[in-house]
């Protein structure tokens, strides 16, 4: 009897956070898996064991078969435990996401790099299967821009220059504060999501809205830090890509978004080259 209760508990699901999907623990097998396959990752940040929240969104989504086998059969699936020390927890790092928190999913390309926009919730089956249908469509980019105010310029274009979203930056002056302003891909970020990350960089004194769609969408959870102005940007060119200036490297022959990465690389102590190549597009 011990032996048939032991194999039973074995053979069924390990933790019921992660639904009835099959995955794997390693991104970096899963990169490979991709590579191979020719399929991009699920990559899942959840917390294990986790609140009702976490066991909800297994159970109720995680483990419907339709979701079940448009995971499995679309993608490499990968779960990463954001309670843990080790291996998940230098991933959970690299990607900048918050330890013991609600479950969060990114899809990415054999090369690590975003396919559309990041996934946390609300954590139902339709809402999750609108974004999956946005991830199957390759996250159609579309480039709007944020400007927040920063106590430094020079170290907040560096900070938000590695947010996989940016796509370009400048810095300036705007009712009198220092400044940068974004580029970003909506398809792998959104703007309250992007303004969360702006946040916890220490770079959003205030985030200066542009329309009054814009304000209604960041104000109720901004208060008096989302200011509304038509006031233009100052842009200050000899200060924008300080550390790649700074450098001596030319930025002529560089895309807004090589300079971009390549001026975060430079503050960062991170290889420039590296930082220019995964700009590229996967062959």
């Amino acid at each position: 009897m011990a032996l048939i209760v032991a194999w039973l508990l074995a053979s069924g699901p390990q933790h019921p956070e992660l639904g009835r999907v099959t995955w794997l623990r390693d991104l970096d097998a899963g990169l490979e898996r991709a590579r191979t396959e020719g399929k991009p990752v699920l990559l899942l940040f959840d917390e294990v064991p986790g609140c009702s929240t976490v066991r909800g969104f297994g159970r109720d989504v995680l483990s419907d078969p339709e979701v079940v086998a448009s995971i499995e059969s679309r993608f490499v699936p990968v779960a990463i435990f954001n309670n843990v020390a080790g291996a998940d927890r230098r991933v959970l790092e690299a990607f900048r996401e918050p330890a013991w928190n609600n479950p969060v999913v990114r899809v990415l390309d054999a090369r690590r790099r975003p396919v559309g926009a990041r996934f946390d919730g609300p954590y139902t089956k339709e809402a999750f299967q609108a974004q999956f249908a946005r991830w199957l469509e390759g996250g159609t980019p579309k480039v709007e821009r944020l400007t927040v105010s920063a106590p430094c310029f020079w170290e907040c274009e560096a900070r938000l220059g590695r947010l996989p979203a940016v796509q370009a930056s400048r810095v300036g002056f705007l009712a009198g504060e220092e400044v940068v302003e974004v580029e970003f891909d909506s398809s792998q970020s959104t703007r309250q999501a992007l303004v969360d990350e702006a946040i916890a960089l220490d770079c959003a004194t205030h985030v200066f809205t542009r329309s009054s769609e814009e304000h209604a969408l960041v104000s109720p959870r901004l208060g008096a830090r989302a200011v509304r102005t038509d006031e233009p940007l100052r842009a200050s060119p000899k200060d924008t890509k300080f550390y790649l200036r700074r450098s001596g490297q030319p930025l002529e022959g560089l895309s807004p978004l090589e300079q971009t990465r390549v001026n975060a690389a430079l503050r960062f102590g991170e290889d420039p080259a590296a930082a220019r190549a995964s700009c590229r597009p996967a062959k």
